[in-house]
């Protein structure tokens, strides 16, 4: 790729007044999703150059990780600990890595990584703290775990401390202000991840895709607009989980994502859908998107928010039309109690799966399952709303799937046709 200007962001293509604003090291923030009512809105979202959303432990909501480099906003967070894909992003980016902590299994990892001393810092690593860059904002409440804040100029600070600063090489991404000649109309992309409903629909008056969450439109606490990106940028990335137990409550396992080599990814610019592929060969080279001659896929300028998802078992739902939404069939499930907090487990191949105890359960398609609670939260489900009450529960499914049959017990199997 042609080299940049140095007046040009090398992550978004955007021309900065102040060259200056390029001329240092980008900062990498872990910042929490889950659960909304105790971290939505979050703060410093539209400031991101990029922001990176994938699974958490368990396989139901997701984590962000954000890359900043031509804006500073003044509050990042609620800040969250570190996962296995932190590992590959700072290095793609040049970047040091801002995160409350890690499990002792990953933080096993980070201590023997090229990341340390000097390019992550964490209360996980207390012997290179100093000066500390995290405070708590205790004035919402929410949990303690909940209050923790940071800001890129208070990680810079730390890195500079260390020995870490000045322009990083960030060559390799490709912009262009012309909307793509080819591409396949796409103004509302749906990411169903388990235990969350992402969508992202296109403005036409603005050209960005605009973010809503479970259905509400997805705010940031510090400017209070909408989320936005110039590009969703879908990345079929191959994960698995591990033998590093990150939830010792819930015993659930460390998610590894092999965030290199290549793998299908879809460019969304424009109100256009474009297929083609990530590259990342090399740990430290930067990620890079190509159609399948190896040419390069421009991304529009500004920001980009990047969708990792499984090559497998999770669909994403393209609509070509403005407006255009699932067309959505209602089924009412009821659990009877007793009660027991016990969660669903996964569903399977061929559309089924089980729920169990206080949880009702209707798969709508492989490895996809919608759940329900008597305390009204759900899980993922493609183009779906519930509106729980006592212990009934009303789900919306996409028209695409129809259940053969719901019923409820302390352990019940529902099960559906796929896709048709």
């Amino acid at each position: 790729p042609t080299p940049l200007p140095p007046d040009v962001n090398p992550l978004t293509g955007e021309h900065v007044d102040d060259p200056g604003l390029l001329a240092r090291v980008p900062v990498v923030i872990k910042i929490s999703n889950w659960p909304p009512q105790y971290v939505r809105p979050q703060a410093g979202i539209n400031s991101a150059d990029l922001i990176f959303e994938h699974y958490n432990e368990g396989w139901f909501a997701t984590r962000w990780t954000g890359v900043y480099l031509g804006r500073d906003p003044a509050r990042v967070g609620p800040v969250r600990s570190g996962r296995l894909i932190d590992l590959e992003i700072p290095a793609i980016y040049k970047g040091v890595l801002a995160c409350w902590g890690f499990s002792d299994g990953v933080l096993a990892l980070f201590r023997d990584s090229d990341l340390y001393p000097d390019r992550v810092v964490s209360y996980s690593l207390p012997e290179t703290l100093d000066p500390d860059p995290f405070y708590r904002d205790e004035s919402r409440d929410v949990p303690l775990e909940h209050t923790g804040y940071t800001d890129p100029a208070r990680v810079r600070a730390w890195a500079e401390a260390h020995g870490v600063s000045g322009r990083q090489d960030l060559s390799g991404m490709v912009f262009s202000e012309e909307p793509p000649a080819e591409g396949e109309p796409a103004t509302y992309i749906h990411i169903p991840w388990r235990d969350l409903n992402a969508e992202w629909r296109y403005d036409e008056a603005t050209g960005r895709y605009l973010r809503w969450s479970d259905g509400t439109p997805h705010i940031d606490a510090l400017d209070g607009r909408q989320l936005g990106a110039a590009n969703v940028v879908v990345l079929y990335v191959p994960q698995w989980d591990t033998d590093i137990v990150e939830d010792p409550y819930s015993g659930a396992l460390s998610i590894q994502f092999a965030l290199w080599h290549s793998n299908r990814a879809i460019i969304f610019r424009d109100g256009v859908r474009i297929d083609g592929f990530w590259q990342r060969w090399e740990r430290w080279d930067m990620l890079t998107l190509t159609d399948r001659e190896g040419n390069p896929i421009p991304l529009k300028v500004g920001n980009t928010f990047f969708e990792v998802i499984p090559p497998e078992g999770l669909e994403v739902v393209v609509e070509p039309m403005k407006g255009a939404r699932p067309r959505l069939r209602q089924v009412t499930a009821t659990v009877v109690p007793p009660f027991a907090p016990a969660r669903p487990a996964r569903g399977g191949g061929n559309g089924t799966g089980e729920g169990l105890c206080s949880y009702a359960s209707v798969v709508y398609s492989s490895s996809r399952t919608s759940t329900i609670s008597p305390a009204g939260r759900w899980s993922a489900s493609s183009g779906t709303t519930a509106r729980p009450s006592a212990c009934t529960s009303e789900l919306r499914m996409p028209e695409p799937w129809s259940p053969v049959s719901v019923a409820s017990s302390p352990s019940s199997v529902f099960r559906s046709r796929t896709r048709r």
